[in-house]
């Protein structure tokens, strides 16, 4: 899966499994590769789960209450949600 993660954030993450690595065990240890995709796993996505649905009978957005301006907008202008039918 292609996920999008913050660039300093990771190399604060390996720093930070690298300084501990220091702190309780030999100080010559380097982090090993499975360390670090490890680390790197555990970060957050930094790019937010879209939200997608439908537009309300009275044309309100389900997430954030935006009155929709024509019949045919396919995204909420307010919070960028996808109104063109539920997830799959």
């Amino acid at each position: 899966m292609k996920d999008l993660i913050y660039r300093q954030q990771a190399i604060d993450e390996l720093r930070a499994c690298q300084t501990y690595l220091f702190d309780t065990h030999d100080k010559d240890e380097k982090i090993s590769l499975e360390s670090a995709e490890y680390c790197i796993e555990q970060l957050p996505s930094a790019q937010p789960e879209r939200k997608r649905d439908t537009w309300g009978a009275d044309g309100e957005c389900p997430f954030c209450g935006y009155l929709r301006q024509w019949d045919d907008d396919n995204f909420c202008a307010n919070c960028g949600a996808d109104m063109r039918g539920e997830s799959e």
